[in-house]
């Protein structure tokens, strides 16, 4: 029996070994087992976990995706005019042997994100080129879009005569919001920002990042960036289904129709106080069936922001259902107090 046979044969015997454990387990160098090692995990024959002294070797579970012997990256720019999203992630998909590559969840989500995005940049941006860049390592898949545009927060603004880009990024969240209406339903960036595991849309001076692995969205102030760039990754071996993603928003109660949006309240106010900020929260969710507010983070509520989301709006639109979740103590009495006086 060769050496690497009788490394696998001591994994599927023992479990996880260190490089050193099996190396005196087989009577061998520390440095030949390493050279069997490593072309073991180049072959997907072995997998390993853990880091540097605590680094340890095991066989791969079943349903395991090998790690490709190193990190793959495609990386092209492209002329803006006619440019096809479908035909540069057939490309992509080729060259990085994503069939091979991905979980089959994870190939469906990041052909919907990456194609999304790409399309975004040819038919939004106004750039003459685009750069796109796709990495493929050992455990997710990781992809950047850069433009030269008039960058997604801006163009946002200037549609819906919003004063400012920081509040495009309110409205990007909500769904729904785009600069083209008669040609895109702008529900591309909210789905993708959903079904990846990490993604972050950057232009000018802000970054919008959305953490799905740590359930969190937050605001990043950066250096000015011109045109807008996209960063996303995906896990190699992902278990959640696009379907599902679609389904949280779109669900079968409302036809498959995407009108369920959740909305993050702290991105709206300073104060929690003012009718006006209440309003910008307010600002196109008469457009959906129905609303999650979603209030973590918010601390305290004044009795007029309560007022005008839960009796004003509630009563000028009785066909939008208002659900909220994260709710401190202190503002459930608030809405309490506002919806019982309604009644």
């Amino acid at each position: 029996m060769d050496a690497p046979a009788r490394i696998l044969q001591a994994l599927r015997k023992s479990g996880p070994l260190s490089g050193a454990r099996i190396a005196t387990l087989l009577g061998m160098s520390r440095q030949a087992a390493h050279r069997h090692l490593i072309r073991l995990l180049d072959q997907g024959a072995v997998r390993r976990s853990g880091r540097t002294r605590g680094l340890l070797y095991a066989l791969p579970k079943r349903g395991h995706l090998p790690a490709p012997a190193k990190e793959k990256t495609y990386r092209r720019t492209f002329p803006i005019d006619g440019l096809r999203e479908d035909v540069v992630y057939t490309d992509v998909a080729v060259r990085l042997d994503l069939k091979r590559a991905l979980s089959a969840p994870a190939y469906r989500i990041f052909a919907y994100a990456f194609t999304e995005m790409l399309n975004n940049a040819v038919e939004h941006s106004g750039s003459p080129t685009c750069r796109v860049d796709v990495t493929l390592a050992e455990r997710e898949l990781r992809a950047r879009i850069r433009d030269q545009g008039v960058g997604v927060f801006a163009s946002i603004a200037r549609y819906h005569k919003l004063d400012d880009e920081d509040r495009a990024i309110g409205e990007l969240l909500k769904g729904k919001a785009t600069s083209l209406p008669e040609r895109h339903a702008g529900e591309g960036i909210f789905f993708t920002s959903k079904a990846c595991d990490t993604f972050a849309l950057r232009s000018h001076r802000l970054e919008l990042v959305v953490d799905n692995r740590r359930k969190d969205v937050f605001v990043n102030v950066r250096a000015p960036l011109r045109g807008t760039e996209v960063a996303l990754s995906v896990s190699r071996s992902a278990r959640r289904k696009l379907e599902e993603v679609f389904a949280a928003f779109a669900p079968e109660d409302f036809d498959f129709r995407f009108d369920r949006s959740q909305v993050l309240v702290r991105f709206y106010a300073g104060q929690y106080v003012a009718r006006s900020e209440a309003r910008r929260l307010l600002a196109r969710l008469d457009g959906f069936r129905e609303v999650v507010l979603d209030f973590a983070g918010v601390k305290s509520l004044g009795q007029g922001f309560a007022d005008e989301v839960f009796r004003v709006f509630a009563a000028a639109h009785p066909g939008v259902t208002l659900k909220t979740e994260n709710v401190a103590p202190g503002i459930e009495a608030v809405i309490r107090h506002v919806v019982d006086n309604e009644k």
